[in-house]
C-alpha cells in the first residue's frame, strides 16, 4: 500500500519523465530517460552499448524466480543532466564484488573533449603495444 508521500513522489517522477520526454535531445532514448528527486538532477540517455570485460567476473542475480548471469562489462552512453549546458560520455562499469557475491557498478563521466582525449590515448596506447608506429 501506498503512503500519501510515496503517492505524490511517484506522480511527481511521472510528471518529470513527461517533461523530459517533450524536451528530448535527438540522440536521447525515451526508455533510457531517468527522473530525479527534481527535474534539475534528472537526465536524458542514449542507448547504451556494452563492452564486455574478459578479466572480471560476473555475477546471478535472481529476476521473476529465475537466476539470469549479469556479465561483467563497461556500457558507453551519452548522457546530459537537464541543467547542464553540455552533454557528456557516461562509461559505466558493472562487475562482481571481490569476494565473488553481488555487483559493484560505477560510472565516470567525461566531457566531450576529455572522451575524445582518452579515445585517442587509448588507441595510442593499442597502436604501442601491436608495434605500430607512424611513419
Amino acid at each position: 500500500m501506498r503512503t500519501d508521500q510515496t503517492l505524490y513522489r511517484h506522480n511527481e517522477y511521472d510528471a518529470i519523465l513527461l517533461w523530459l520526454d517533450a524536451h528530448m535531445p535527438s540522440w536521447a532514448a525515451t526508455q533510457k530517460n531517468e527522473a530525479a528527486d527534481n527535474r534539475r538532477n534528472s537526465s536524458w540517455n542514449s542507448v547504451a552499448v556494452d563492452i564486455p570485460h574478459t578479466y572480471r567476473f560476473g555475477w546471478t542475480v535472481e529476476e521473476d524466480g529465475v537466476e539470469i548471469l549479469r556479465a561483467a562489462a563497461t556500457a558507453v552512453n551519452v548522457s546530459q543532466f537537464t541543467g547542464d549546458a553540455e552533454l557528456h560520455i557516461a562509461l559505466t562499469s558493472r562487475r562482481a564484488n571481490p569476494d565473488g557475491d553481488g555487483g559493484v557498478t560505477s560510472t565516470e563521466r567525461f566531457t566531450l573533449d576529455e572522451a575524445a582525449q582518452l579515445a585517442h590515448t587509448v588507441l595510442a596506447a593499442i597502436d604501442l603495444a601491436r608495434g605500430i608506429t607512424e611513419g
